[in-house]
């Protein structure tokens, strides 16, 4: 998503996962490893992880331990308010 969306083709928008409940993610990864993939994959919102509370918990412990730096929510965050601003001002 960095790589291909933001770096090659300059898109800055809000990155979105689809639903993390679908099998082949839920049989493959956990709520929390699926989670911290696809916030390191560039999203900024996930969407209906199987267990919300590991998912949290695990993009936690990957601030806390540096796997995620604290910058890149906070980057994922702007583009949110940003994306909500826009929103406002456009009705």
């Amino acid at each position: 998503m960095t790589g291909k969306l933001r770096n090659e083709l300059g898109y800055q928008g809000l990155l979105i996962t689809d639903a993390l409940e679908m099998g082949a993610i839920t049989e493959n990864y956990t709520p929390a490893e699926a989670a911290v993939m696809a916030l390191e994959a560039g999203n900024d919102i996930i969407l209906i992880p199987q267990d919300y509370p590991a998912a949290f918990d695990g993009i936690l412990a990957a601030v806390w331990t540096g796997r995620i730096p604290e910058s890149r929510i906070d980057a994922s965050v702007k583009r949110i308010l940003t994306a909500k601003l826009n929103l406002q001002n456009a009705g």
